[in-house]
């Protein structure tokens, strides 16, 4: 979207805002946006993602970010406070677009404009990884409880807890989600004898699945990757810890890159995987992938009922709607794709 506008100094003004919420970028999209926009003296492009993920390498490289200070910046639906070692901070905004319909909410004098400005809020916290906003009944409980001074200490220590809880919570389900999935390949015949991986109890800040053939041929000049350069069924969140899940089948490198039988084979998975799924739905990475559904495409903002199902995983039984979800999405994700990937890239195949 592109607003251009006088400005005081009788100057045309520019501001551009590429929305991100659940879609990939494509390759050089960032940079194309920015050439085209310096066409115009005063311009800025606001790049609104979730949780203040940036660009992907492929759609502009840091490094040429530099030359578009005060031209670029990133602007979270919610999160904006913390900071990361990702190399965005000179870029990200200090507030959210959360923090922003707040701001109106509490300036605005219509009832019906204010309420529509609070369901807006609270859908940008509750989808894109945040805690979705107490209702005016809990906020009172809250209030109330907190009047004592020892509780509202208690209350302080929780807050503070939050995010460890949480995170401890989230891993805790990515395990046994792993171990489940894990255990329903096994008892697969069309999944016989495919690799499963996923982090080890080292990596506490990663969060993935895979599944591959070690006869499906690695593709030349790819680097290490999860699926050890080959292609792979994937379960991932898009760059923001437990949050923003989507399954597809990943190639090991971005399609520009690969040489020309290898690009061959993935324009066959591409077209196979379209038709199978009835989406042609691609990115660089990925020659088909979906979303999970919205309702737990966030796990921080189903925290509680991830640790439902934590307290009631027992022996290696699914106990729980979420984690069935996961599990009978990507198993049947991968007895539809397996069967195609085998005959495009099984053994003496071209």
């Amino acid at each position: 979207m592109v607003v251009r506008f006088n400005g005081p100094d009788g100057e045309v003004h520019c501001l551009a805002l590429e929305n991100k919420p659940y879609a990939l970028d494509q390759e050089s999209q960032v940079r194309d946006y920015l050439d085209h926009l310096k066409r115009n003296d005063r311009f800025l492009l606001i790049y609104l993602s979730p949780r203040g993920e940036g660009p992907s390498e492929l759609s502009i490289p840091k490094d040429e970010l530099k030359k578009w200070k005060n031209r670029f910046v990133i602007m979270p639906y919610v999160g904006a406070q913390e900071e990361r070692k990702d190399g965005f901070d000179t870029y990200r905004l200090r507030h959210s677009l959360a923090d922003w319909l707040g701001e109106c909410r509490k300036n605005c004098e219509v009832d019906r404009l204010r309420w529509f400005l609070a369901d807006v809020e609270r859908f940008c916290q509750g989808t894109f990884g945040g805690q979705a906003m107490p209702a005016d009944s809990e906020t009172k409980a809250v209030e109330d409880f907190v009047q004592d001074p020892d509780k509202l200490r208690t209350a302080e220590a929780v807050y503070r807890s939050w995010p460890a809880i949480k995170q401890k919570v989230c891993r805790k389900f990515h395990e046994q989600l792993c171990s489940a999935i894990d255990g329903r390949a096994r008892n697969s015949m069309v999944l016989k004898n495919m690799q499963v991986k996923h982090p080890k109890e080292a990596d506490h800040e990663e969060y993935w699945i895979c599944m591959y053939r070690e006869r499906w041929p690695q593709y030349e000049g790819a680097g290490e990757t999860i699926g050890d350069r080959r292609t792979a069924i994937l379960l991932i969140n898009e760059k923001s810890g437990p949050n923003d899940w989507f399954i597809g089948v990943a190639s090991p490198m971005p399609r520009s890159e690969m040489k020309d039988r290898d690009q061959e084979r993935r324009i066959k998975l591409e077209e196979r995987l379209g038709a199978k799924f009835m989406s042609k739905k691609t990115a660089p990475w990925f020659p088909w992938w979906m979303w999970v559904k919205g309702e737990v495409r966030n796990w921080e903002s189903v925290v509680p009922k991830l640790h439902e199902e934590n307290q009631a995983h027992k022996g290696g039984q699914i106990a729980g709607q979420i984690t069935r979800y996961f599990v009978d999405k990507f198993i049947e994700i991968a007895e539809e794709a397996v069967p195609i990937i085998d005959d495009i890239e099984g053994p003496g195949k071209t």
